[in-house]
């Protein structure tokens, strides 16, 4: 009696397992949004040294030698369990009509800390990756990045060693308010191999492909884009990284113990 009884429940469980994992395996996997917890665009020109938080992320190195722009994004990645991610995408909202100038992605590497390096700039600061303060933060103190009073495109800032070049592409020439996605191939790897989950990136332009233009994004402190329209409140237009996450099926996990308790209750009942 007890035989059949078991037999049955492994039979359910089989047929349970079966169909959990042919469920996860066609599940859909779930997009999440992450906004910015802090930005900041930081500028270095000839005689100055300074980071903005006014609502506009620039970003410029320009071919006549004058100035140097330049996007820093931090992210909180806590809520996620990074190993189901399978994708992606750091994105900007457009404050006015983009072009299609190209840019290149920066991950900071962890514990790496702004030079502190212009006399200009006192007391020192002392950032890091982690705690960069996007009201005070300047280029001279922001992680990844050095400066030297020289924005020269071939002395852009920034610092190899404190720094992962992730790739890039070209901006879209979007309508005011339109998405510019940021795809680079290494940015999933560089957030996984982070070893905690404040994850600092920096967006600069592409020195092989140079102009004189800016590209204009909104902050995630702009209540409105260029001109005033459209509006909405701080942080409906903030940058956001873009994830997809295979769900996580943990009722698979229950179903796999049962189906191993049936494999030991059948190899004793045959003992």
């Amino acid at each position: 009696m007890k035989v059949n009884l078991l037999k049955g429940y492994c039979a359910r469980i089989s047929f349970a397992l079966a169909a959990s994992i042919a469920w996860a395996a066609s599940a859909d996997a779930a997009l999440i949004q992450l906004k910015a917890v802090a930005d900041s665009e930081v500028s270095e020109r000839p005689s100055e040294d300074r980071g903005t938080n006014d609502g506009l992320l620039n970003v410029r190195t320009s071919s006549g030698n004058d100035r140097n722009e330049i996007i820093a994004l931090r992210f909180d990645l806590s809520s996620v369990n990074l190993a189901n991610v399978t994708s992606a995408t750091a994105n900007l909202i457009h404050n006015r009509t983009g072009s299609t100038r190209t840019y290149i992605v920066y991950g900071v590497k962890d514990g790496a800390v702004g030079g502190d390096n212009n006399t200009g700039t006192t007391p020192a600061q002392g950032f890091d990756d982690n705690t960069w303060n996007e009201a005070l933060v300047k280029f001279s103190t922001m992680p990844g990045l050095l400066y030297d009073g020289d924005p020269a495109a071939a002395r852009q800032g920034i610092v190899a060693a404190d720094t992962t070049n992730l790739g890039g592409g070209a901006f879209n020439a979007g309508a005011k308010g339109a998405v510019q996605p940021l795809s680079t191939p290494s940015l999933l790897s560089f957030l996984q191999a982070h070893p905690d989950s404040l994850v600092t990136l920096l967006i600069a332009k592409d020195t092989a492909a140079l102009s004189t233009g800016q590209d204009r994004f909104a902050s995630r402190q702009a209540t409105s884009l260029d001109g005033g329209t459209p509006s909405g409140i701080a942080g409906d237009f903030a940058p956001y990284l873009e994830l997809e996450v295979v769900p996580e099926p943990t009722a698979l996990v229950l179903l796999a113990m049962g189906g191993a308790l049936c494999a030991i209750g059948a190899r004793r009942n045959r003992a």
